[in-house]
């Protein structure tokens, strides 16, 4: 199964304008041998959850990624970007003059196996019998 290396999360108040916020994640997934050889399918989801007293929230417009990946070689840098009103960070929580604590996470689920179904030539049985 596929692995993510360390997540780092930066985020720079007041860019690129006044009352914005960038936010960037940055990781690597990582491939097994199996996953290359089956061309196996994730989902991937990137999130911004608060974490006021340990109560995990997803930060409003927090999610950054959404989509799926296919292994057909090596790893995967990624770096998503987001951009957000500061007021989306700051939740106040825990005070509203204080921000919660904000966390990047990175999830990969693998997906169902594609079925794969293929038909026979189609075969018309007489229905006299043959002693008839």
């Amino acid at each position: 199964m596929a692995s993510i290396a360390p997540v780092t999360l930066q985020i720079f108040l007041n860019n690129p304008s006044e009352g914005m916020a960038l936010i960037q994640v940055s990781y690597k997934i990582l491939p097994t041998l199996d996953d290359v050889s089956a061309g196996r399918t994730y989902r991937e989801l990137v999130q911004l959850i608060s974490k006021p007293r340990g109560i995990e929230r997803l930060v409003p417009g927090g999610t950054m990624w959404d989509g799926t990946v296919v292994f057909t070689g090596g790893g995967f840098n990624r770096l998503p970007e987001l951009l957000l009103p500061i007021a989306a960070l700051r939740q106040g929580v825990i005070s509203p003059l204080q921000s919660d604590p904000i966390i990047a996470r990175v999830t990969l689920t693998p997906l169902p196996a594609t079925v794969v179904t293929q038909q026979s030539n189609t075969v018309d049985v007489d229905p006299t019998p043959v002693n008839a």
